[in-house]
């Protein structure tokens, strides 16, 4: 909860001066597919991740009148340090591509064009919203 939520608010609070100094800007958090389903041993987590959405779209809607867009980034399951040790368990790291629609793993350069969209002027006329790069897996 510290890590998946607070540290989030204590960002966003810290950031909110400077934005408004600035006449404006771009917040996204980092969400995760937690924050559509329930997920077996992530019961903080996914506490955690749902409530970082709630505070998304709280930030956007006491914000949006300074010009600064809040949203969150959720992404699925992708090739990278923190995941290293699902992706070494085989029965999971199969379990995972077998669930994905697209059937395999993302990988971090495919999470850099939506967060390039969320940080542009692109998305100037988008807040509180969950932009989803999952590979389809919550669209099942």
């Amino acid at each position: 909860m510290d890590l998946n939520l607070q540290s989030c608010w204590l960002l966003a609070r810290a950031a909110s001066p400077h934005l408004r100094a600035a006449d404006g800007g771009k917040l996204i958090n980092g969400a995760s597919t937690l924050r559509f389903i329930g997920s077996r041993g992530e019961s903080a987590n996914a506490a955690a991740k749902h409530g970082l959405i709630g505070l998304t779209r709280a930030l956007a809607l006491e914000w949006g009148r300074h010009d600064i867009q809040v949203n969150a980034l959720a992404r699925g399951y992708v090739e990278a340090e923190m995941t290293r040790g699902m992706l070494e368990d085989d029965e999971l790291a199969r379990s995972v591509v077998k669930n994905t629609p697209i059937g395999r793993w993302g990988q971090t350069d495919e999470i850099v064009g939506p967060a390039v969209f969320l940080a542009s002027r692109a998305s100037s006329f988008v807040t509180g919203q969950v932009l989803v790069v999952d590979g389809g897996w919550t669209a099942q």
